[in-house]
């Protein structure tokens, strides 16, 4: 069980093993990010340096803010679900991205997800305000991945 606290709010996570939150048409654009700070930590973890990292299990894409182009990296996928899904679980559940340490939260994986998802007490996803975490992790990403390859 995961619990997240939302300004007050305590929003549980019962995992059924399900894996429908790391498979493409659940999660928008079925995504997960790898964000700067966790770049050192999974190279580590596959006894990798950070650039064979992000090109072996990653791919970069770009979004635009405010006229600024902002490059991310997310988790590849293989037959429409993470690659690190397996029969259901997350191979590297306790390495997981912050992303999926942070769920259910309404940046990213949006609430429409939790939704459909039997894990998540709908009632008290509905008070959730996630904007904190949000700001957060967008502050990370407009900082950049220079410094970690």
């Amino acid at each position: 069980m995961f619990c997240k606290l939302f300004l007050g709010e305590v929003v549980e996570l019962k995992c059924i093993k399900c894996g429908k939150c790391c498979k493409d048409g659940i999660i928008h654009k079925g995504f997960v990010v790898v964000y700067p700070s966790e770049i050192n930590n999974f190279a580590e973890l596959f006894s990798c340096n950070k650039k064979d990292f992000l090109s072996h299990y990653c791919v970069r894409d770009e979004i635009t803010v405010h006229n600024r182009k902002v490059s991310y990296y997310i988790i590849k996928k293989e037959k429409g679900k993470c690659m690190f899904l397996k029969d259901n679980l997350c191979s590297i559940y306790e390495n997981r991205p912050i992303q999926c340490r942070l769920a259910p939260y309404g940046y990213f994986a949006y609430k429409s997800l939790w939704k459909k998802i039997k894990c998540v007490d709908s009632e008290k996803l509905k008070k959730c305000n996630s904007i904190d975490n949000d700001t957060e992790l967008m502050k990370e990403l407009l900082k950049g991945y220079e410094e970690y390859i």
